[in-house]
């Protein structure tokens, strides 16, 4: 229903919304769409549209490389640690593994709880690298509970 409403929406938070949805369900090719159909400028480069965008793209395969490098470069001179995040999965998309773990590993993340993003690509790092994977490094910020949210001694 909500889908439904917002496709006839001209506003771009509202193509936004669509464009997160239509994801979540499994359209990357409908979200990539209602991306591309924001025409507000400021919120084509706010950070969360940049990063569900980058998303989707990822989700349609390498041959989006090229729009995600476009996109992610845009916003090169933002802090935002989930903008650098997906830069990192760029890195290791294109496969500049090296370069994805310099990258990762030179941000002082914040302290985060239970997002493992970034021990995610840890370990995506690690596996390509044929390296281990233990200990995650702790400048990644993340706790160390369990993804369903008990301690680590329950796993």
């Amino acid at each position: 229903m909500a889908i439904k409403i917002l496709e006839g929406c001209k506003n771009g938070i509202a193509k936004a919304l669509l464009a997160r949805l239509l994801r979540l369900n499994g359209n990357n090719k409908g979200s990539a769409l209602a991306y591309s159909s924001i025409e507000e400028r400021w919120l084509q480069l706010h950070p969360q549209v940049v990063i569900e965008r980058d998303k989707t793209l990822r989700n349609l395969g390498k041959e989006k490389l090229k729009e995600r490098e476009a996109l992610l470069s845009q916003v090169d001179a933002l802090r935002d640690e989930w903008v650098i995040e997906r830069k990192v999965q760029l890195l290791i998309d294109k496969g500049d593994v090296p370069g994805a773990k310099k990258m990762l590993l030179s941000v002082p993340f914040q302290k985060v709880h239970q997002t493992y993003t970034r021990t995610n690509l840890w370990f995506q790092i690690c596996d390509l690298l044929n390296e281990q994977r233990l200990p995650v490094p702790a400048q990644l910020g993340e706790d160390r509970l369990a993804n369903f949210g008990a301690y680590r001694e329950y796993e």
